[in-house]
């Protein structure tokens, strides 16, 4: 059985041990996924996270602009964590090690992302 595998990295709060139990996760089961992709966390318009900001802690910056252009990423502060521009940081260097991961392992990443088959 093929196994194809995405990962959403950088979610809200994620520590280092998350992120490195991540990394474990697709090194133990290499030989068992033949494809993957990984992206960032991205807040959306309109979801639980984003209506119930307080709940999941975090401040979401002026919207206007990114709503009238939704190419661009809804931005917000993890209260109590990384701000903004850290966050954006943590998310390249992320996708970046487990892309690696990836490479090193011999998993396939697709050239987009219907292209799983």
């Amino acid at each position: 059985i093929d196994t194809y595998c995405f990962f959403i990295t950088s979610y809200l709060f994620e520590s280092e041990s998350e992120h490195k139990k991540t990394l474990g996760f697709i090194k133990r089961n290499r030989k068992k996924i033949i494809k993957a992709r990984v992206t960032e966390f991205e807040l959306e318009y309109n979801t639980n996270i984003f209506n119930d900001s307080e709940r999941y802690k975090i401040k979401k910056m002026d919207y206007s602009k990114e709503i009238l252009m939704p190419t661009l990423k809804l931005q917000f502060d993890e209260i109590g964590g990384l701000q903004w521009e850290q966050k954006l940081r943590q998310q390249k260097v992320r996708k970046k090690e487990i892309e690696t991961v990836f490479k090193k392992n011999g998993i396939i990443i697709p050239d987009d992302y219907c292209n799983f088959t």
